[in-house]
Protein backbone atom coordinates (compact mmCIF):
# COMPACT_ATOMS: atom_id res chain seq x y z
CA UNK A 1 0.00 0.00 0.00
CA UNK A 2 1.25 3.47 -0.87
CA UNK A 3 2.13 5.68 2.07
CA UNK A 4 4.19 8.48 0.55
CA UNK A 5 3.04 11.81 -0.81
CA UNK A 6 2.62 11.75 -4.55
CA UNK A 7 2.09 14.52 -7.10
CA UNK A 8 -0.91 13.76 -9.31
CA UNK A 9 -2.30 15.81 -12.23
CA UNK A 10 -5.69 17.30 -11.40
CA UNK A 11 -7.27 15.33 -14.25
CA UNK A 12 -6.14 12.05 -12.64
CA UNK A 13 -7.55 12.70 -9.15
CA UNK A 14 -10.15 10.31 -7.78
CA UNK A 15 -12.38 10.23 -4.66
CA UNK A 16 -10.74 9.10 -1.43
CA UNK A 17 -7.40 10.80 -1.98
CA UNK A 18 -6.25 13.06 0.83
CA UNK A 19 -4.67 16.46 0.21
CA UNK A 20 -1.09 16.19 1.50
CA UNK A 21 -0.29 19.91 1.55
CA UNK A 22 -2.16 23.16 0.86
CA UNK A 23 -3.09 23.65 -2.81
CA UNK A 24 -2.51 27.21 -4.06
CA UNK A 25 -3.88 29.10 -7.03
CA UNK A 26 -1.68 31.23 -9.31
CA UNK A 27 -1.94 34.17 -6.88
CA UNK A 28 -0.63 32.15 -3.94
CA UNK A 29 -4.04 31.89 -2.28
CA UNK A 30 -4.87 28.58 -0.59
CA UNK A 31 -7.71 26.93 -2.50
CA UNK A 32 -7.94 23.75 -0.46
CA UNK A 33 -6.21 22.89 2.79
CA UNK A 34 -4.11 19.96 3.92
CA UNK A 35 -6.03 16.92 5.19
CA UNK A 36 -9.15 17.41 3.08
CA UNK A 37 -10.55 14.14 1.70
CA UNK A 38 -11.32 14.56 -1.98
CA UNK A 39 -14.74 13.63 -3.31
CA UNK A 40 -16.28 13.83 -6.76
CA UNK A 41 -17.64 17.37 -6.30
CA UNK A 42 -14.29 18.78 -5.17
CA UNK A 43 -12.49 17.02 -8.02
CA UNK A 44 -15.01 18.34 -10.54
CA UNK A 45 -14.44 21.93 -9.38
CA UNK A 46 -10.66 21.48 -9.46
CA UNK A 47 -10.83 20.11 -13.01
CA UNK A 48 -12.98 23.05 -14.02
CA UNK A 49 -10.65 25.73 -12.64
CA UNK A 50 -7.17 24.16 -12.57
CA UNK A 51 -7.04 21.46 -15.29
CA UNK A 52 -3.33 21.93 -15.99
CA UNK A 53 -2.12 21.82 -12.39
CA UNK A 54 -1.08 18.94 -10.14
CA UNK A 55 -1.79 18.26 -6.48
CA UNK A 56 0.25 16.60 -3.73
CA UNK A 57 -1.90 13.87 -2.22
CA UNK A 58 -1.94 10.81 -0.04
CA UNK A 59 -4.04 7.83 -1.08
CA UNK A 60 -7.35 6.39 0.05
CA UNK A 61 -5.91 3.99 2.60
CA UNK A 62 -6.54 6.39 5.43
CA UNK A 63 -5.88 3.91 8.20
CA UNK A 64 -2.46 3.26 6.67
CA UNK A 65 -1.64 6.97 6.37
CA UNK A 66 -3.14 8.42 9.49
CA UNK A 67 -2.75 6.83 12.88
CA UNK A 68 -5.55 4.47 13.81
CA UNK A 69 -8.30 5.72 16.10
CA UNK A 70 -6.71 3.93 19.05
CA UNK A 71 -3.30 5.46 18.36
CA UNK A 72 -4.84 8.91 18.00
CA UNK A 73 -6.78 8.39 21.20
CA UNK A 74 -3.58 7.39 23.01
CA UNK A 75 -1.74 10.45 21.71
CA UNK A 76 -4.52 12.71 22.98
CA UNK A 77 -4.62 10.93 26.35
CA UNK A 78 -0.83 11.29 26.70
CA UNK A 79 -1.11 14.99 25.84
CA UNK A 80 -3.92 15.45 28.36
CA UNK A 81 -1.80 13.81 31.07
CA UNK A 82 1.06 16.21 30.32
CA UNK A 83 -1.31 19.19 30.41
CA UNK A 84 -2.73 17.99 33.73
CA UNK A 85 0.77 17.54 35.18
CA UNK A 86 1.75 21.10 34.29
CA UNK A 87 -1.63 22.34 35.53
CA UNK A 88 -0.96 20.63 38.87
CA UNK A 89 2.43 22.32 38.93
CA UNK A 90 0.75 25.71 38.57
CA UNK A 91 -1.66 24.78 41.37
CA UNK A 92 1.33 23.88 43.55
CA UNK A 93 2.94 27.26 42.81
CA UNK A 94 -0.28 29.07 43.72
CA UNK A 95 -0.51 27.10 46.96
CA UNK A 96 3.08 28.12 47.76
CA UNK A 97 2.19 31.77 47.15
CA UNK A 98 -0.80 31.51 49.48
CA UNK A 99 1.59 30.15 52.13
CA UNK A 100 3.93 33.08 51.40
CA UNK A 101 6.52 30.70 49.97
CA UNK A 102 8.51 31.74 46.90
CA UNK A 103 7.87 29.67 43.77
CA UNK A 104 10.76 27.62 42.41
CA UNK A 105 12.27 28.83 39.13
CA UNK A 106 13.45 25.25 38.59
CA UNK A 107 9.84 24.04 38.61
CA UNK A 108 8.69 26.84 36.29
CA UNK A 109 11.55 26.18 33.87
CA UNK A 110 10.87 22.43 33.88
CA UNK A 111 7.20 22.96 33.06
CA UNK A 112 8.10 25.43 30.31
CA UNK A 113 10.54 22.99 28.70
CA UNK A 114 7.95 20.21 28.88
CA UNK A 115 5.37 22.33 27.05
CA UNK A 116 7.90 23.42 24.42
CA UNK A 117 8.96 19.83 23.71
CA UNK A 118 5.59 18.09 24.04
CA UNK A 119 3.42 20.33 21.89
CA UNK A 120 5.31 20.88 18.66
CA UNK A 121 2.29 19.24 17.02
CA UNK A 122 0.01 22.29 17.02
CA UNK A 123 -3.09 20.31 16.07
CA UNK A 124 -2.59 18.17 19.17
CA UNK A 125 -1.97 21.30 21.22
CA UNK A 126 -5.18 22.95 20.01
CA UNK A 127 -7.13 19.74 20.71
CA UNK A 128 -6.04 19.97 24.34
CA UNK A 129 -6.51 23.72 24.67
CA UNK A 130 -10.09 23.69 23.40
CA UNK A 131 -11.17 20.69 25.48
CA UNK A 132 -13.72 21.62 28.14
CA UNK A 133 -12.41 21.42 31.72
CA UNK A 134 -13.96 21.75 35.20
CA UNK A 135 -14.67 25.34 36.25
CA UNK A 136 -12.74 24.90 39.51
CA UNK A 137 -9.58 24.09 37.51
CA UNK A 138 -9.92 27.12 35.27
CA UNK A 139 -7.14 29.40 36.54
CA UNK A 140 -4.32 26.85 36.51
CA UNK A 141 -5.40 25.28 33.21
CA UNK A 142 -5.84 28.75 31.71
CA UNK A 143 -2.22 29.52 32.62
CA UNK A 144 -1.10 26.34 30.85
CA UNK A 145 -3.18 27.06 27.75
CA UNK A 146 -1.92 30.64 27.57
CA UNK A 147 1.65 29.32 27.80
CA UNK A 148 1.11 26.90 24.89
CA UNK A 149 -0.55 29.57 22.74
CA UNK A 150 2.26 32.00 23.60
CA UNK A 151 4.87 29.41 22.60
CA UNK A 152 3.09 28.92 19.28
CA UNK A 153 2.90 32.65 18.59
CA UNK A 154 6.50 33.12 19.70
CA UNK A 155 7.59 30.56 17.13
CA UNK A 156 5.48 32.18 14.41
CA UNK A 157 7.24 35.46 15.27
CA UNK A 158 10.63 33.71 15.00
CA UNK A 159 11.74 34.31 18.58
CA UNK A 160 14.83 32.38 19.65
CA UNK A 161 14.49 29.18 21.70
CA UNK A 162 15.77 30.99 24.79
CA UNK A 163 13.29 33.84 24.29
CA UNK A 164 10.46 31.32 23.92
CA UNK A 165 11.56 29.55 27.11
CA UNK A 166 11.38 32.83 29.03
CA UNK A 167 8.09 33.71 27.32
CA UNK A 168 6.64 30.35 28.43
CA UNK A 169 7.70 31.05 32.02
CA UNK A 170 6.05 34.46 31.92
CA UNK A 171 2.86 33.03 30.41
CA UNK A 172 2.65 30.22 32.95
CA UNK A 173 2.86 32.78 35.76
CA UNK A 174 0.82 35.55 34.14
CA UNK A 175 -2.19 35.14 36.46
CA UNK A 176 -0.47 34.18 39.74
CA UNK A 177 -1.52 37.53 41.18
CA UNK A 178 -5.13 36.30 41.20
CA UNK A 179 -4.24 34.20 44.24
CA UNK A 180 -4.52 37.43 46.22
CA UNK A 181 -7.89 38.41 44.69
CA UNK A 182 -11.17 37.42 46.38
CA UNK A 183 -12.51 34.31 44.62
CA UNK A 184 -16.06 35.65 44.86
CA UNK A 185 -15.00 38.52 42.61
CA UNK A 186 -13.07 36.25 40.21
CA UNK A 187 -16.05 33.93 39.78
CA UNK A 188 -18.87 36.45 39.95
CA UNK A 189 -21.48 35.48 37.32
CA UNK A 190 -22.80 39.03 36.87
CA UNK A 191 -21.16 42.29 35.82
CA UNK A 192 -18.45 43.55 38.16
CA UNK A 193 -18.96 46.80 40.03
CA UNK A 194 -16.35 49.54 39.45
CA UNK A 195 -14.77 48.71 42.83
CA UNK A 196 -14.62 44.99 42.00
CA UNK A 197 -13.08 45.67 38.59
CA UNK A 198 -10.40 47.84 40.20
CA UNK A 199 -9.63 44.93 42.54
CA UNK A 200 -9.31 42.53 39.58
CA UNK A 201 -6.97 44.93 37.78
CA UNK A 202 -4.49 44.68 40.65
CA UNK A 203 -3.57 41.08 39.77
CA UNK A 204 -1.00 42.18 37.17
CA UNK A 205 0.99 44.26 39.66
CA UNK A 206 0.60 41.65 42.39
CA UNK A 207 1.84 38.92 40.04
CA UNK A 208 4.76 41.10 38.95
CA UNK A 209 5.73 41.75 42.58
CA UNK A 210 5.65 38.03 43.36
CA UNK A 211 7.54 36.95 40.24
CA UNK A 212 10.39 39.46 40.51
CA UNK A 213 11.23 38.05 43.94
CA UNK A 214 11.72 34.51 42.58
CA UNK A 215 15.45 33.73 42.89
CA UNK A 216 17.32 33.53 39.54
CA UNK A 217 14.32 34.59 37.46
CA UNK A 218 15.12 36.54 34.28
CA UNK A 219 14.02 40.18 34.51
CA UNK A 220 11.87 39.95 31.35
CA UNK A 221 9.62 37.25 32.86
CA UNK A 222 7.94 39.54 35.43
CA UNK A 223 7.55 42.23 32.74
CA UNK A 224 5.30 39.95 30.66
CA UNK A 225 3.18 39.35 33.75
CA UNK A 226 2.96 43.07 34.49
CA UNK A 227 2.04 44.12 30.95
CA UNK A 228 -0.31 41.43 29.63
CA UNK A 229 -3.33 43.74 29.99
CA UNK A 230 -1.70 46.80 28.42
CA UNK A 231 -3.03 48.08 25.06
CA UNK A 232 -1.00 49.74 22.32
CA UNK A 233 -3.40 52.72 22.35
CA UNK A 234 -2.69 53.31 26.05
CA UNK A 235 -6.14 52.18 27.22
CA UNK A 236 -4.91 49.11 29.11
CA UNK A 237 -3.78 48.57 32.70
CA UNK A 238 -2.08 48.80 35.14
CA UNK A 239 0.31 51.43 33.73
CA UNK A 240 -1.51 52.68 30.62
CA UNK A 241 1.53 51.95 28.45
CA UNK A 242 1.41 52.18 24.67
CA UNK A 243 3.15 50.77 21.60
CA UNK A 244 6.86 50.03 22.05
CA UNK A 245 6.73 50.69 25.78
CA UNK A 246 4.94 47.36 26.15
CA UNK A 247 7.32 44.39 26.36
CA UNK A 248 6.94 41.85 23.55
CA UNK A 249 6.05 39.18 26.12
CA UNK A 250 3.14 41.33 27.31
CA UNK A 251 1.91 41.74 23.72
CA UNK A 252 2.06 38.01 23.02
CA UNK A 253 0.52 36.88 26.31
CA UNK A 254 -2.32 39.39 25.85
CA UNK A 255 -3.37 37.67 22.62
CA UNK A 256 -3.12 34.17 24.07
CA UNK A 257 -5.01 35.28 27.18
CA UNK A 258 -7.93 36.72 25.20
CA UNK A 259 -8.23 33.70 22.90
CA UNK A 260 -8.25 31.13 25.70
CA UNK A 261 -10.59 33.16 27.92
CA UNK A 262 -13.14 33.65 25.13
CA UNK A 263 -13.10 29.97 24.06
CA UNK A 264 -13.61 28.81 27.66
CA UNK A 265 -16.72 28.52 29.82
CA UNK A 266 -16.70 31.02 32.67
CA UNK A 267 -19.33 31.85 35.32
CA UNK A 268 -20.08 35.09 33.44
CA UNK A 269 -20.06 33.85 29.81
CA UNK A 270 -20.43 30.73 27.69
CA UNK A 271 -17.56 29.51 25.56
CA UNK A 272 -17.46 30.72 21.96
CA UNK A 273 -16.20 28.88 18.91
CA UNK A 274 -12.57 29.65 18.02
CA UNK A 275 -13.77 30.94 14.64
CA UNK A 276 -16.00 33.58 16.21
CA UNK A 277 -13.25 34.54 18.65
CA UNK A 278 -10.61 34.92 15.93
CA UNK A 279 -12.97 37.13 13.93
CA UNK A 280 -13.82 39.17 17.00
CA UNK A 281 -10.13 39.63 17.83
CA UNK A 282 -9.42 40.63 14.25
CA UNK A 283 -11.97 43.46 14.41
CA UNK A 284 -12.61 44.53 17.99
CA UNK A 285 -8.98 44.45 19.12
CA UNK A 286 -7.44 45.99 16.01
CA UNK A 287 -5.57 49.09 17.17
CA UNK A 288 -5.57 47.88 20.77
CA UNK A 289 -3.45 44.72 20.53
CA UNK A 290 -0.12 44.84 18.67
CA UNK A 291 -1.15 44.71 15.00
CA UNK A 292 1.68 42.53 13.72
CA UNK A 293 1.41 40.02 16.57
CA UNK A 294 -2.37 39.86 16.21
CA UNK A 295 -2.37 39.40 12.43
CA UNK A 296 0.32 36.70 12.73
CA UNK A 297 -1.73 34.86 15.35
CA UNK A 298 -5.03 35.05 13.44
CA UNK A 299 -3.47 34.01 10.12
CA UNK A 300 -1.61 31.01 11.53
CA UNK A 301 -4.36 29.84 13.86
CA UNK A 302 -6.97 29.85 11.09
CA UNK A 303 -4.76 27.63 8.91
CA UNK A 304 -4.77 24.87 11.52
CA UNK A 305 -8.56 24.57 11.45
CA UNK A 306 -8.76 23.59 7.78
CA UNK A 307 -9.63 19.90 7.65
CA UNK A 308 -11.12 19.88 11.16
CA UNK A 309 -14.56 18.44 11.94
CA UNK A 310 -17.16 20.90 13.25
CA UNK A 311 -20.75 20.80 14.46
CA UNK A 312 -23.00 23.32 12.76
CA UNK A 313 -25.93 25.18 14.31
CA UNK A 314 -28.32 22.92 12.36
CA UNK A 315 -26.87 19.92 14.20
CA UNK A 316 -24.98 18.49 11.22
CA UNK A 317 -21.31 17.58 11.23
CA UNK A 318 -19.02 18.93 8.53
CA UNK A 319 -15.38 19.30 7.58
CA UNK A 320 -13.79 22.71 7.09
CA UNK A 321 -12.52 22.89 3.52
CA UNK A 322 -11.29 26.48 3.55
CA UNK A 323 -11.22 29.33 6.01
CA UNK A 324 -12.60 32.68 4.86
CA UNK A 325 -9.93 35.35 5.62
CA UNK A 326 -12.50 38.16 5.54
CA UNK A 327 -15.00 36.29 7.74
CA UNK A 328 -13.23 33.74 9.90
CA UNK A 329 -16.48 32.70 11.57
CA UNK A 330 -17.91 31.64 8.19
CA UNK A 331 -15.66 29.03 6.55
CA UNK A 332 -16.47 26.82 3.59
CA UNK A 333 -17.70 23.52 5.05
CA UNK A 334 -18.28 20.16 3.41
CA UNK A 335 -21.27 18.19 4.72
CA UNK A 336 -21.38 14.81 3.05
CA UNK A 337 -20.74 15.71 -0.58
CA UNK A 338 -22.33 19.15 -0.33
CA UNK A 339 -20.46 22.41 0.13
CA UNK A 340 -21.91 25.02 2.48
CA UNK A 341 -20.43 28.50 2.30
CA UNK A 342 -21.33 29.93 5.69
CA UNK A 343 -20.66 33.46 4.45
CA UNK A 344 -23.62 32.95 2.09
CA UNK A 345 -25.80 30.68 4.22
CA UNK A 346 -26.02 33.24 7.03
CA UNK A 347 -28.60 31.25 8.99
CA UNK A 348 -26.04 28.49 9.67
CA UNK A 349 -23.05 28.99 11.97
CA UNK A 350 -20.27 26.87 13.45
CA UNK A 351 -21.32 25.81 16.94
CA UNK A 352 -18.16 24.01 17.99
CA UNK A 353 -15.15 21.99 17.00
CA UNK A 354 -15.73 18.29 17.51
CA UNK A 355 -13.10 16.99 19.93
CA UNK A 356 -11.91 13.41 19.82
CA UNK A 357 -13.60 11.62 22.76
CA UNK A 358 -11.24 10.39 25.46
CA UNK A 359 -11.67 8.73 28.81
CA UNK A 360 -8.71 9.28 31.08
Amino acid sequence: MRKNRILIPIEDLYPGLVVAEPFFDSNGVVVIGEGIILNSKIISKLNEKYPAKSMSVLDEYLDEIFMSKENKKQKIIDAEIKLSNVSNGIKSIMNDIERKKRPSIKLVTGMSVQLMESFKDYNLALEGILRERPVDEYTQRHCVNVAILSIMLGRWLFLSDNEILLLAQSALLHDIGKVKINSNILNKPSKLSPIEFEAIKKHSIIGYSIAKEIPNIDTCVPLGILMHHEKIDGSGYPLGLSNDKIHIFGKIIAIADIFDAMTSTRPYHSRQSPFSVLEMMQHEFWGKIDTFCLSTFVKNMSMYYEGEIVRLSNGKLGQIVKMNPSRLSAPLVMVGEDFIDLSVENYITVSELVSFPIDT
